[in-house]
């Protein structure tokens, strides 16, 4: 799959989630709330400017919207909340080697430029 098509799969499928019927998850979940959604959009945004192309997105049964950004190896989950506050957590070869909760959205994004500058000079980080 190219690049621009999984871009575009991410955002429409985030933008589905939107339409979820009540009840989407074995009798339970609900629609993706809107506040989730900007932010994983936002998020994801970020993402490509930053050269990070390869995307996925899931819906959480409590409206909340999970972002997933692969980097090689590296899997960089973000779990953009109803509140508007932003988990994280890194997988490195399937192993969590970091997690954070109650991130803001600058917060969020210093992670994704921060791996992206170690990942491209890996002493200077």
């Amino acid at each position: 799959m190219d690049d621009d098509h999984s871009q575009h799969s991410t955002i429409a499928k985030m933008l589905s989630f939107q339409q979820l019927p009540v009840g989407w998850h074995y009798g339970e979940g609900r629609p993706c709330v809107v506040v989730a959604l900007l932010q994983a959009l936002y998020l994801h945004r970020y993402a490509q400017i930053l050269g990070l192309t390869e995307t996925d997105a899931f819906p959480g049964i409590d409206g909340a919207l999970l972002l997933t950004v692969y980097d090689g190896d590296d899997t960089l989950a973000f779990q953009c909340e109803l509140d508007g506050s932003i988990s994280y957590v890194l997988e490195r070869n399937d192993l969590e080697v970091a997690e954070t909760e109650d991130l803001t959205m600058a917060q969020a994004r210093t992670i994704l430029y921060a791996h992206v500058m170690q990942k491209s000079c890996p002493g200077s980080y």
